[in-house]
Protein backbone atom coordinates (compact mmCIF):
# COMPACT_ATOMS: atom_id res chain seq x y z
CA UNK A 1 0.00 0.00 0.00
CA UNK A 2 1.43 3.52 -0.82
CA UNK A 3 1.41 6.82 1.34
CA UNK A 4 0.02 9.91 -0.60
CA UNK A 5 1.90 13.25 0.79
CA UNK A 6 -0.15 16.06 -0.05
CA UNK A 7 1.79 19.44 0.53
CA UNK A 8 4.81 21.84 -0.86
CA UNK A 9 8.44 21.52 -2.00
CA UNK A 10 9.83 24.72 -1.85
CA UNK A 11 13.97 26.26 -2.57
CA UNK A 12 15.23 26.29 1.10
CA UNK A 13 17.74 29.60 1.40
CA UNK A 14 19.67 28.27 4.91
CA UNK A 15 21.30 31.33 6.66
CA UNK A 16 23.54 30.46 9.73
CA UNK A 17 24.27 33.64 11.83
CA UNK A 18 25.13 34.04 15.42
CA UNK A 19 22.11 35.44 16.48
CA UNK A 20 18.78 36.50 14.85
CA UNK A 21 19.13 40.54 14.33
CA UNK A 22 17.20 42.59 16.53
CA UNK A 23 15.51 45.87 14.47
CA UNK A 24 18.14 47.91 12.21
CA UNK A 25 21.08 45.79 13.39
CA UNK A 26 23.34 44.57 10.46
CA UNK A 27 24.87 41.02 11.13
CA UNK A 28 27.26 38.85 9.15
CA UNK A 29 26.06 35.29 8.08
CA UNK A 30 28.50 32.59 7.75
CA UNK A 31 26.81 30.54 5.75
CA UNK A 32 24.52 30.05 3.15
CA UNK A 33 22.95 27.17 1.47
CA UNK A 34 20.29 25.68 -1.29
CA UNK A 35 18.21 22.88 -0.65
CA UNK A 36 14.73 21.24 -0.93
CA UNK A 37 12.36 21.65 1.34
CA UNK A 38 8.45 22.43 2.02
CA UNK A 39 6.86 20.46 5.21
CA UNK A 40 5.58 17.42 2.79
CA UNK A 41 8.89 17.25 0.50
CA UNK A 42 10.73 16.64 4.06
CA UNK A 43 8.12 13.89 4.95
CA UNK A 44 8.36 12.32 1.53
CA UNK A 45 12.01 12.33 1.59
CA UNK A 46 11.83 10.22 5.09
CA UNK A 47 8.82 7.60 3.98
CA UNK A 48 11.27 6.89 0.88
CA UNK A 49 14.00 6.22 2.94
CA UNK A 50 12.35 3.61 5.47
CA UNK A 51 11.46 1.86 1.39
CA UNK A 52 7.89 2.88 1.71
CA UNK A 53 5.95 3.66 -1.60
CA UNK A 54 4.85 7.02 -1.78
CA UNK A 55 2.81 9.50 -3.97
CA UNK A 56 4.58 12.96 -3.94
CA UNK A 57 1.11 15.37 -4.14
CA UNK A 58 2.68 18.61 -4.99
CA UNK A 59 2.18 20.75 -8.06
CA UNK A 60 5.32 22.95 -9.41
CA UNK A 61 5.84 25.99 -10.93
CA UNK A 62 7.31 27.78 -13.70
CA UNK A 63 9.86 30.58 -13.40
CA UNK A 64 13.12 31.06 -11.80
CA UNK A 65 12.82 29.38 -8.12
CA UNK A 66 10.67 26.42 -9.87
CA UNK A 67 13.56 26.12 -12.41
CA UNK A 68 15.78 25.13 -9.71
CA UNK A 69 13.27 23.31 -7.51
CA UNK A 70 12.63 21.19 -10.80
CA UNK A 71 16.24 20.64 -11.44
CA UNK A 72 16.73 19.14 -7.76
CA UNK A 73 13.81 17.26 -8.13
CA UNK A 74 15.17 15.58 -11.73
CA UNK A 75 18.37 14.51 -9.67
CA UNK A 76 16.39 12.45 -7.23
CA UNK A 77 13.94 11.20 -9.81
CA UNK A 78 11.04 12.34 -8.37
CA UNK A 79 8.58 13.85 -10.78
CA UNK A 80 5.98 17.07 -9.36
CA UNK A 81 2.29 16.10 -9.67
CA UNK A 82 1.26 18.32 -11.87
CA UNK A 83 2.90 21.75 -13.90
CA UNK A 84 1.22 25.00 -13.35
CA UNK A 85 2.32 26.89 -15.79
CA UNK A 86 1.45 30.84 -14.82
CA UNK A 87 3.07 30.78 -11.38
CA UNK A 88 6.81 30.29 -10.02
CA UNK A 89 7.72 28.53 -7.30
CA UNK A 90 8.21 30.24 -3.78
CA UNK A 91 11.33 30.22 -1.26
CA UNK A 92 11.71 29.56 2.16
CA UNK A 93 14.34 31.78 3.90
CA UNK A 94 15.63 29.71 6.81
CA UNK A 95 17.81 31.51 9.70
CA UNK A 96 19.21 29.30 12.00
CA UNK A 97 21.19 30.78 14.69
CA UNK A 98 24.46 28.75 16.47
CA UNK A 99 22.25 26.74 19.03
CA UNK A 100 20.50 25.10 16.24
CA UNK A 101 17.18 27.11 16.89
CA UNK A 102 15.30 28.57 13.34
CA UNK A 103 12.90 30.60 12.19
CA UNK A 104 11.21 30.97 8.33
CA UNK A 105 10.26 33.79 6.32
CA UNK A 106 8.44 32.29 3.69
CA UNK A 107 6.67 33.03 0.26
CA UNK A 108 4.05 30.76 -0.94
CA UNK A 109 3.34 30.40 -4.44
CA UNK A 110 2.39 27.32 -6.94
CA UNK A 111 3.48 24.87 -4.37
CA UNK A 112 0.77 25.77 -1.98
CA UNK A 113 -1.96 25.29 -4.78
CA UNK A 114 -4.23 22.45 -4.94
CA UNK A 115 -6.68 20.62 -7.46
CA UNK A 116 -8.98 17.36 -7.24
CA UNK A 117 -8.02 16.74 -10.52
CA UNK A 118 -4.31 16.36 -10.32
CA UNK A 119 -5.00 12.94 -8.31
CA UNK A 120 -7.63 11.59 -10.59
CA UNK A 121 -5.05 9.36 -12.21
CA UNK A 122 -4.48 7.66 -8.44
CA UNK A 123 -6.31 4.81 -7.83
CA UNK A 124 -6.64 5.48 -4.04
CA UNK A 125 -7.72 1.97 -3.08
CA UNK A 126 -3.78 1.63 -3.57
CA UNK A 127 -3.39 4.46 -0.96
CA UNK A 128 -2.63 3.32 3.01
CA UNK A 129 -2.73 6.57 4.72
CA UNK A 130 -2.54 10.32 3.41
CA UNK A 131 -0.26 13.23 4.90
CA UNK A 132 -1.22 17.06 4.77
CA UNK A 133 0.16 20.08 6.99
CA UNK A 134 -1.45 23.18 8.08
CA UNK A 135 0.23 25.22 6.11
CA UNK A 136 -1.92 23.37 3.18
CA UNK A 137 -5.21 23.93 4.73
CA UNK A 138 -4.54 27.65 5.36
CA UNK A 139 -3.77 28.31 1.91
CA UNK A 140 -5.94 29.54 -0.66
CA UNK A 141 -7.03 26.07 -2.03
CA UNK A 142 -7.64 24.63 1.97
CA UNK A 143 -11.00 24.72 1.36
CA UNK A 144 -10.85 21.93 -1.89
CA UNK A 145 -8.33 19.87 -0.23
CA UNK A 146 -10.39 19.64 3.07
CA UNK A 147 -13.19 18.56 0.68
CA UNK A 148 -10.81 16.34 -1.19
CA UNK A 149 -9.99 14.47 1.83
CA UNK A 150 -13.36 13.76 3.21
CA UNK A 151 -14.20 12.29 -0.19
CA UNK A 152 -11.72 9.84 -0.45
CA UNK A 153 -12.01 8.76 3.26
CA UNK A 154 -8.66 7.77 3.85
CA UNK A 155 -6.28 7.73 7.17
CA UNK A 156 -4.94 11.06 7.62
CA UNK A 157 -1.92 12.22 9.74
CA UNK A 158 -2.29 15.83 10.17
CA UNK A 159 0.91 17.96 10.88
CA UNK A 160 -0.65 21.17 12.32
CA UNK A 161 2.27 23.77 11.90
CA UNK A 162 3.15 26.63 13.46
CA UNK A 163 0.45 29.06 11.90
CA UNK A 164 -2.66 27.97 14.10
CA UNK A 165 -4.15 31.35 14.06
CA UNK A 166 -4.06 31.58 10.30
CA UNK A 167 -6.07 28.26 9.63
CA UNK A 168 -9.55 28.95 9.17
CA UNK A 169 -11.66 26.66 12.47
CA UNK A 170 -14.14 26.00 10.12
CA UNK A 171 -11.58 23.68 8.66
CA UNK A 172 -10.20 22.57 11.43
CA UNK A 173 -12.92 21.57 12.71
CA UNK A 174 -13.51 19.44 9.53
CA UNK A 175 -10.59 17.58 10.08
CA UNK A 176 -11.17 16.65 14.02
CA UNK A 177 -14.60 14.93 12.03
CA UNK A 178 -11.80 12.70 9.62
CA UNK A 179 -10.46 11.73 12.75
CA UNK A 180 -6.83 12.38 11.56
CA UNK A 181 -4.13 11.35 13.72
CA UNK A 182 -2.79 15.03 14.64
CA UNK A 183 1.06 15.60 15.25
CA UNK A 184 2.19 18.63 16.48
CA UNK A 185 4.23 20.42 19.01
CA UNK A 186 4.35 21.10 22.82
CA UNK A 187 3.39 24.88 22.05
CA UNK A 188 1.67 24.04 19.10
CA UNK A 189 -0.70 21.57 21.29
CA UNK A 190 -1.00 24.16 24.66
CA UNK A 191 -2.05 26.72 22.28
CA UNK A 192 -5.00 24.41 19.98
CA UNK A 193 -6.22 22.98 23.07
CA UNK A 194 -5.79 25.83 25.52
CA UNK A 195 -4.89 23.50 28.30
CA UNK A 196 -1.78 24.47 30.94
CA UNK A 197 -0.04 21.05 30.32
CA UNK A 198 0.46 18.28 28.09
CA UNK A 199 -1.25 15.34 29.22
CA UNK A 200 -4.61 17.96 29.46
CA UNK A 201 -3.81 19.04 25.74
CA UNK A 202 -3.46 15.39 24.67
CA UNK A 203 -7.06 14.43 26.40
CA UNK A 204 -8.98 17.18 24.75
CA UNK A 205 -7.36 16.71 21.44
CA UNK A 206 -8.05 13.13 21.10
CA UNK A 207 -11.80 13.79 22.43
CA UNK A 208 -12.02 15.82 19.41
CA UNK A 209 -10.94 13.44 16.61
CA UNK A 210 -10.86 10.50 18.38
CA UNK A 211 -7.54 9.10 17.12
CA UNK A 212 -3.79 9.34 18.61
CA UNK A 213 -2.46 12.50 19.51
CA UNK A 214 1.87 12.86 19.30
CA UNK A 215 3.24 15.50 21.09
CA UNK A 216 6.73 16.25 19.94
CA UNK A 217 8.82 17.43 22.61
CA UNK A 218 12.40 18.12 21.32
CA UNK A 219 15.17 15.95 23.05
CA UNK A 220 12.72 14.72 25.73
CA UNK A 221 10.95 12.41 23.01
CA UNK A 222 7.36 12.74 22.70
CA UNK A 223 4.00 12.31 24.37
CA UNK A 224 1.43 10.03 22.53
CA UNK A 225 -2.70 9.77 23.29
CA UNK A 226 -4.54 6.53 22.45
CA UNK A 227 -7.76 5.13 23.22
CA UNK A 228 -6.48 2.79 25.42
CA UNK A 229 -3.33 4.18 26.60
CA UNK A 230 -0.94 7.21 26.72
CA UNK A 231 2.70 7.69 27.25
CA UNK A 232 5.80 9.67 27.12
CA UNK A 233 8.28 7.80 24.87
CA UNK A 234 11.95 9.32 25.93
CA UNK A 235 13.55 10.97 23.47
CA UNK A 236 18.00 10.75 22.03
CA UNK A 237 20.10 13.32 22.95
CA UNK A 238 22.03 15.23 20.24
CA UNK A 239 24.03 17.38 19.63
CA UNK A 240 22.09 19.88 17.91
CA UNK A 241 23.28 22.05 14.32
CA UNK A 242 20.15 22.83 12.87
CA UNK A 243 16.63 21.83 14.04
CA UNK A 244 15.26 22.64 10.66
CA UNK A 245 12.88 19.45 9.42
CA UNK A 246 13.11 18.01 13.02
CA UNK A 247 8.97 17.70 13.21
CA UNK A 248 8.89 16.52 9.54
CA UNK A 249 11.11 14.05 10.00
CA UNK A 250 9.01 13.05 13.33
CA UNK A 251 5.76 12.65 11.12
CA UNK A 252 7.46 10.88 8.03
CA UNK A 253 9.01 8.37 10.24
CA UNK A 254 5.58 7.63 12.26
CA UNK A 255 3.68 7.41 8.61
CA UNK A 256 6.24 4.85 7.07
CA UNK A 257 5.91 2.92 10.13
CA UNK A 258 2.45 2.91 10.82
CA UNK A 259 1.81 1.67 6.57
CA UNK A 260 4.82 -0.88 7.20
CA UNK A 261 2.14 -2.22 10.35
CA UNK A 262 4.66 -1.09 13.36
CA UNK A 263 2.87 -0.29 16.25
CA UNK A 264 2.32 3.02 17.30
CA UNK A 265 4.47 3.19 20.39
CA UNK A 266 7.44 1.32 18.67
CA UNK A 267 7.20 3.53 15.87
CA UNK A 268 7.54 7.00 18.46
CA UNK A 269 10.68 5.61 19.28
CA UNK A 270 11.88 5.16 16.07
CA UNK A 271 10.72 8.97 15.51
CA UNK A 272 12.62 10.01 18.18
CA UNK A 273 15.73 8.92 16.61
CA UNK A 274 15.20 9.69 13.16
CA UNK A 275 14.27 13.17 14.44
CA UNK A 276 18.05 13.18 16.73
CA UNK A 277 19.74 12.49 13.66
CA UNK A 278 18.25 15.61 11.31
CA UNK A 279 19.13 17.77 14.07
CA UNK A 280 22.33 16.89 14.01
CA UNK A 281 22.76 17.77 10.34
CA UNK A 282 22.38 20.67 8.73
CA UNK A 283 19.17 21.42 6.94
CA UNK A 284 16.90 18.93 6.94
CA UNK A 285 17.01 16.39 4.08
CA UNK A 286 18.45 13.24 5.99
CA UNK A 287 21.27 11.57 3.83
CA UNK A 288 21.26 7.89 2.99
CA UNK A 289 23.97 7.56 5.51
CA UNK A 290 22.53 9.39 8.47
CA UNK A 291 19.54 7.35 7.54
CA UNK A 292 21.18 4.13 8.58
CA UNK A 293 23.09 5.70 11.54
CA UNK A 294 19.94 5.97 12.95
CA UNK A 295 18.51 3.09 12.04
CA UNK A 296 22.38 1.32 13.72
CA UNK A 297 21.19 3.85 16.51
CA UNK A 298 17.36 1.69 16.93
CA UNK A 299 19.32 -1.55 17.17
CA UNK A 300 21.60 -0.52 19.44
CA UNK A 301 18.96 0.84 21.77
CA UNK A 302 16.78 -2.44 21.37
CA UNK A 303 19.86 -4.58 21.76
CA UNK A 304 20.23 -2.69 24.94
CA UNK A 305 16.66 -2.74 26.21
CA UNK A 306 16.57 -6.85 25.63
CA UNK A 307 19.61 -7.11 27.42
CA UNK A 308 17.89 -5.14 30.65
CA UNK A 309 14.85 -7.04 30.15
Amino acid sequence: MKILVIGSCVLDMVVNVDHLPDKTEDVNCDDVSLSLGGMAYNVYNIVSLFGCEAIFGCPIGKGTFANIVKNMLDERNIKPIYQINDMDNGVCMCFVDNDGERCFISRHQAEYLFDEKWFSDIDMNDVDIVYVSGLEVEDKNGEQLVSFLEKINKPVLFAIGPRLKHIPKSLIDRMYKLKCILHLNEEEALSLANKANIEDSADELFNRTHSPVIITLGDKGCYVKEENDQYYVEGIVANVVDTIGAGDSHAGSIIACLNQEVELKEAARIANIVASQVVQQKGANLSIDNFKKAVKKYHEINNIMLYQK
